[in-house]
């Protein structure tokens, strides 16, 4: 090999045509073997790599495990810790993409951000712990403190808030903007929630769009509701194909299904009447 530096107990101890590798600190790149251009700064960084080319590490026991993953950024206490074979992800921050084995083209920015996921691919978040949970989730943005916390399966999701879509387990192609919003969503697919607490009981439910603070929010397993305005369908949780439009519209609404109310506080009493 060329062009190589090591320094520390061990560091590049098992190179032999690797070129272009800096490795400082005790067992960095220890078993590196052809891998090229990389980088590994801290102790136990890239220490099982050996084929893995154009990985930049800063930390302690970062990208610890990767053998032939490419083109990964790992900085931060055993972010990319367990990294195999997954290529072009890049973590900043501690635990960050801890458990990612194979999956790709991650982007983790944040205290133990995507920590447990292990194949996901596509993915970015920031935030601590957004995305936390995340096993083979797929293209799913989660910014904020907690958001997208329990997401396993879920894929193509938006996530923009603090907790917002916190409790999605394998519910996908959501869109939560707002602190708080879609909370409690675990499998419901296809809801737009755009406010603070928007649709922030719903679980199940899918096909529901909420505009306002509070609006639907209360909304459990119910599908195709429509709420613009503050706290509009609010205590809406089983009623469906109700549309809303207008501050506290059709508020007080429970049951009530194939309801269109539009003006300040229309049909506000209305609890479980239909068709009006």
């Amino acid at each position: 090999g060329s062009r190589n530096f090591g320094s520390g107990e061990n560091a590049l101890l098992g190179n032999t045509t690797g070129n272009d590798n800096n490795a400082i600190g005790a067992n960095a790149l220890r078993c590196n073997t052809i891998g090229a251009y990389n980088n590994a700064i801290g102790s136990e960084n890239l220490r099982a790599n050996t084929e893995g080319n154009y990985n930049s590490v800063l930390g302690y026991r970062s990208l610890n495990c990767n053998t032939t993953g490419n083109c990964n950024t790992a900085i931060g206490y055993q972010s990319l810790r367990q990294n195999i074979t997954g290529s072009d992800n890049f973590a900043v921050g501690g635990h960050s993409l801890e458990c990612n084995t194979t999956g790709c083209f991650n982007t983790a920015l944040g205290n133990k951000a995507m920590t447990l996921s292990l194949s996901g691919c596509h993915n970015f978040a920031a935030g601590h712990c957004s995305l936390y949970s995340n096993n083979g989730g797929c293209c799913n943005t989660s910014i904020g403190y907690l958001s997208l916390q329990c997401n396993t399966a879920g894929s193509a999701n938006t996530a923009i808030g603090a907790q917002s879509l916190r409790c999605n387990t394998t519910g996908s192609s959501n869109v939560a903007l707002g602190p708080i919003s879609l909370f409690k969503n675990t499998t419901g697919c296809d809801n737009i929630a755009l406010g603070c607490n928007a649709l922030y009981g719903n679980t199940t439910g899918g096909c529901n769009f909420a505009a306002g603070v509070y609006s639907l929010a209360n909304n459990l397993s119910a599908n195709h509701n429509t709420a613009i305005g503050q706290y509009a369908l609010q205590l809406n949780h089983s009623g469906y194909y109700n549309t809303a439009i207008g501050h506290a519209a059709l508020k007080s609404n429970t049951t009530g299904s194939s309801n269109f109310a539009a003006g300040l506080c229309a049909l506000y009493n209305n609890c479980c009447g239909s068709c009006n």
